[in-house]
């Protein structure tokens, strides 16, 4: 019975592991696109500044915008 569970979990990690080489943050260098996101993301969230708006635009901060779509 334990070696059928290591079995298991070794098999999910591993398939986790193949769909991580296929996700969306795979392509990134880092999750941050500065460090000045960083420094917004982690302190200056909750009060942005005209400055952090401008840095948002010119370093494409929030990637590719997705249009919303309400559900029907």
């Amino acid at each position: 019975m334990k070696r059928l569970l290591i079995l298991i979990v070794g098999i999910m990690v591993l398939s986790s592991c193949a769909s991580m080489s296929e996700s969306v943050f795979n392509g990134h260098e880092t999750y941050y696109a500065s460090g000045s996101h960083m420094k917004f993301s982690i302190l200056g969230h909750r009060n942005p500044s005209e400055e952090a708006m401008k840095e948002s635009d010119e370093e494409s901060w929030w990637g590719t915008p997705v249009p919303y779509e309400p559900a029907k």
